[in-house]
């Protein structure tokens, strides 16, 4: 899931804040914080509400913000760049969806892959 979800949203953030007319250096260091910052919700939040809440929230979060992110950009015809509401409207719903990965399958999928195992096992796998 790691390299399914963050990747692809980390290197087409560059391209969409393009579009909407704003610097991919902006957009890589916006993105970059972000990220950052909203894992320590993930610290916080494992223990206390569990795995796999998280998991579907940052799901849940992660679809429904490309979904509305890609409505508004696909609303535009491909040759004109899109309005400024419009720009920043698609600027917050991928900041969203950063926040949602960093909250959710980020570090939580580690945490559930460390896990799985039992514990009599996982001391013979290595």
């Amino acid at each position: 899931p790691q390299k399914r979800f963050k990747f692809p949203a980390r290197y087409y953030s560059t391209t969409v804040f393009e579009m909407v007319n704003a610097s991919k250096y902006v957009a890589t260091a916006i993105t970059g914080v972000i990220n950052f910052l909203a894992t320590f919700i993930a610290l916080y939040l494992v223990d206390k509400t569990g795995r796999k809440v998280l998991l579907l929230l940052g799901s849940l979060g992660m679809a429904a913000s490309v979904f509305i992110a890609a409505g508004l950009l696909f609303s535009f015809p491909c040759d004109k760049r899109v309005s400024a509401s419009t720009g920043y409207a698609v600027t917050v719903f991928v900041c969203l969806f950063v926040v949602n990965f960093a909250y959710g399958w980020g570090p939580t999928a580690w945490v559930v892959t460390s896990e799985i195992f039992p514990l009599r096992i996982r001391g013979t796998l290595y």
